[in-house]
């Protein structure tokens, strides 16, 4: 629950990140938890604002033009 916390996310997505590999994980008497480490990690590898409204928008126009050509 705290990961979730530090995150702002709820724990089923937290544990969607685990079951994907995105956050390595231990057990640790049926509980699952992340080292503070693990965690920083996976912030850094996440893009920036600036970089995901940039991909968003590739990624639309690149749609936009497929469909295009399409018809």
């Amino acid at each position: 629950a705290e990961a979730c916390v530090l995150l702002g996310i709820k724990r089923t997505t937290f544990n969607r990140l685990v079951s994907d590999g995105e956050i390595n994980a231990l057990k640790l008497r049926g509980r699952t938890v992340a080292t503070t480490d693990e965690l920083r990690r996976y912030v850094a590898s996440l893009p920036t604002a600036r970089d995901a409204r940039a991909a968003r928008k590739a990624a639309t126009k690149a749609d936009r033009k497929a469909a295009m050509a399409a018809d």
